[in-house]
C-alpha cells in the first residue's frame, strides 16, 4: 500500500509500519537532519528492516553516513547530475 501524507515533515512522527520511504529532493540541511531523526526515533520505537531512497544523495549521504544503525546499500544514476541512494537499516 502507499499513502501519501501531507505534513510538517520536521513533526511527522513516522508510523511503525512503514517500511519503504522514498524521497525525490524534497528538502536539505536542518530540516533533513530532522526527518532523519524522525525515522531514527520510529526505527528505535519498533526496529525492522525500513528502506529508504533518497534523490539527492549528495545532501543525504552526508547525514547518515556514519549513521550506525542505517547501512548504505546501493545506488542508483538516473541522470549524470542525479544519484539515488539506497539505504536499509541494519537490525
Amino acid at each position: 500500500m502507499v499513502e501519501l501524507v501531507p505534513a510538517d515533515a520536521a513533526a511527522f512522527e513516522v508510523p511503525p509500519d512503514v517500511n519503504v520511504v522514498y524521497f525525490y529532493n524534497p528538502f536539505a540541511g536542518q530540516l533533513l537532519k530532522r526527518v532523519v531523526a524522525n525515522l531514527h526515533a520510529s526505527y528505535m520505537r519498533a526496529p525492522r528492516k525500513l528502506h529508504i531512497v533518497y534523490f539527492n544523495d549528495d545532501r543525504f549521504e552526508p547525514i547518515v553516513g556514519d549513521a550506525a544503525w542505517l547501512r548504505k546499500t546501493g545506488r542508483i544514476d538516473v541522470h549524470p547530475d542525479i544519484v539515488g541512494g539506497v539505504y536499509e537499516t541494519r537490525g
